[in-house]
């Protein structure tokens, strides 16, 4: 073999082995920094917030919905600064006040725990009630709660020809006995009707200040957790030319508002 040809070729391999070892050992470049940062929360309870909003100081807004099982929330991707925290409420809650947030780059920011207070009015629950041996249960019953006015009423259909209301106005407390009146100053009362539809004839029952009789007992009442339950038994006069009375027995509710 021709020496200088050998000489070049084993010249070639020195130096092809070098650049691999020299690239072998180059150091690797440092990874770019973080950008943005995350948000994370919860709403409480789950499907009382329709939609949280962040908005930047130049008002650019950043809507998510929380998931309506778990009322968990994010925002992976936000620029460093401080947001506005804002809540849509979803239908029969009150909107909670905004929060300020500040995000860093690389971290997630947690906002916490988003409790948020019912409207008062009545979500769900059961209503039943005995009325001439028959058992009677309401559907979806509606109503309202307010505590700081002493209010509470609920409404039970059954059936679309049993109707049954209650009415505890200014006395309302919480937890306790509240008997059937209408004192002069009907705005302080606790009242109930029944009304019956039969054959195309509607009949209705209630107490008046003289007639009628009964109570209703509030037996569990959480006005943070929204639930009230108890029983309930009356005997009410018929109104607006409605012959003789009805026995409402074994009255029972259990209520979400």
């Amino acid at each position: 073999m021709n020496r200088p040809k050998a000489l070049t070729a084993w010249l070639v391999l020195c130096g092809f082995v070098l650049l691999l070892v020299f690239t072998g050992c180059q150091k690797e470049p440092d990874p770019e920094p973080p950008t943005t940062g995350g948000l994370t929360g919860t709403i409480s309870p789950a499907g009382a917030i329709s939609r949280v909003t962040a908005t930047d100081a130049g008002g650019l807004t950043f809507p998510v919905a929380p998931d309506a099982a778990t009322g968990a929330f994010g925002l992976p991707s936000l620029a460093p600064g401080t947001y506005s925290l804002s809540f849509t409420p979803a239908s029969g809650y009150r909107q909670p006040a905004s929060r300020s947030i500040s995000i860093v780059a690389g971290a997630t920011t947690d906002a916490g725990t988003v409790t948020v207070a019912s409207d008062g009015s009545i979500k769900g629950g059961s209503v039943s009630w005995t009325v001439n041996g028959v058992t009677h249960t309401g559907v979806v019953p509606t109503g309202s709660v307010d505590v700081a006015r002493g209010d509470f009423t609920f409404l039970a259909l059954a059936t679309q020809t049993e109707q049954l209301r209650v009415d505890i106005v200014t006395t309302f407390r919480g937890v306790g006995t509240y008997n059937l009146n209408i004192p002069f100053a009907s705005t302080v009362r606790t009242t109930a009707d029944y009304v019956r539809t039969t054959g195309g004839t509607t009949s209705i029952y209630g107490n008046t200040p003289t007639a009628g009789s009964g109570s209703i007992t509030v037996t569990a009442f959480d006005a943070n957790a929204g639930t009230a339950a108890g029983t309930f038994s009356f005997t009410l006069v018929g109104l607006n030319n409605t012959p003789g009375s009805v026995n409402v027995t074994d009255g029972r509710f259990s209520l979400r508002f």
